[in-house]
């Protein structure tokens, strides 16, 4: 298991429904710009970041609704891009959870229905069903390369 990480590690892709063609885009950040762009229809956006919402199955910019979201045990799993989701999965998985000491934490934040053992593997078959859907987008956003890294 990884160290814990604050969701602003992920922050720098989030993968969305374009409101133009509600197909797979991309929200990406840019120093302080953020960008949407949409490979399927071609719609693109720029915005000077000012201030931005956190959390939630949206982009923190645009608060476009994410891509990568399914209905799981009544409520909603999400990630911001499949960075975000191989680490909630890890997390998932690990039989052998240690405490965050970190309240910004990714695991700190994680809802308690996600975190207990006897929803393991409803929440572990609702990011296989994700992946299976995106199984094409994943290879696109490997191109995405990461700002000023």
């Amino acid at each position: 298991m990884e160290m814990p990480r604050q969701l602003s590690d992920f922050a720098y892709v989030f993968l969305v429904v374009c409101p133009n063609c509600e197909r797979s885009a991309k929200v990406t950040l840019y120093g302080v710009k953020a960008k949407f762009s949409c490979l399927h229809c071609g719609y693109c956006r720029e915005k000077l970041i000012r201030s931005y919402s956190i959390g939630g199955p949206f982009d923190w910019y645009f608060g476009y609704p994410l891509y990568l979201q399914i209905p799981c045990n009544g409520e909603t799993l999400w990630a911001y891009n499949f960075a975000h989701l191989d680490y909630i999965e890890s997390y998932i998985r690990a039989k052998l959870r240690y405490p965050s000491v970190y309240n910004r934490s990714i695991e700190s934040r994680l809802p308690l229905w996600m975190k207990q053992a006897k929803r393991r593997h409803i929440v572990l078959q609702a990011i296989g069903k994700i992946r299976d859907g995106s199984a094409l987008l994943r290879k696109d956003e490997s191109r995405t390369r990461i700002p000023n890294a």
